[in-house]
């Protein structure tokens, strides 16, 4: 009996608690989806999105509408991480310091999927093409050929219809930035 009654207070207490929790975290995306009212409310003027100037020399029919220091140029990758031998062997010794090595080894390699980092600068982002211009060089995707932007808490994942996806490591209120100017821009070429 009194193993039932406390039981019957600990369901209760974690009842109680993850109801809390749940409120809590309801409460959190409310925040987090009113900021990011705030932040697409910022971006447009008029409901036209703002232009701003930039230190950059670009043809008269591109403008910029965002930018954005420190920003890293990602893509995947596949590295080999070990490599390692693993087999029957057997050592023969022909004279001292002299030996024959007879047998079968295969190598073991071990690869992970990697994010690699190809620039690192400043991003623009255009009518035309999202833009890194780095101190080694500058990349870009033209807006045409970006099939989908996602989004996710820690980067922006731009799919391109040839090549491998771009991802841009910037902070969540950035991210919601980029993902809507990037969609206008799209949806006004279109």
């Amino acid at each position: 009996m009194e193993i039932v009654i406390f039981a019957a207070l600990i369901y209760g207490a974690s009842v109680f608690f993850k109801k809390q929790k749940s409120e809590k975290i309801k409460i959190q995306q409310e925040e987090r989806m009113q900021k990011a009212v705030e932040i697409v409310e910022n971006e447009f003027s008029d409901g036209v999105l703002k232009t701003i100037n930039a230190p950059i020399t670009l043809p008269k029919t591109e403008s910029v509408y965002f930018m954005l220091g420190g920003v890293q140029w990602k893509e995947p990758r596949k590295q080999t991480v070990s490599v390692s031998y693993m087999g029957l062997s057997k050592r023969i010794r022909l004279a001292k310091g002299l030996s024959f090595r007879v047998g079968n080894i295969v190598p073991l390699m071990h690869t992970v999927d990697t994010y690699k980092t190809l620039e690192h600068g400043t991003m623009y982002i255009t009518n035309k093409k999202i833009l890194l211009a780095g101190a080694s060089g500058s990349k870009q995707v033209q807006l045409g050929k970006i099939i989908n932007v996602n989004m996710y808490s820690d980067c922006i994942e731009i799919q391109k219809q040839t090549g491998k996806n771009v991802y841009f490591p910037v902070n969540h209120e950035n991210a919601i930035r980029i993902k809507v100017i990037i969609d206008t821009l799209m949806e006004a070429a279109c």
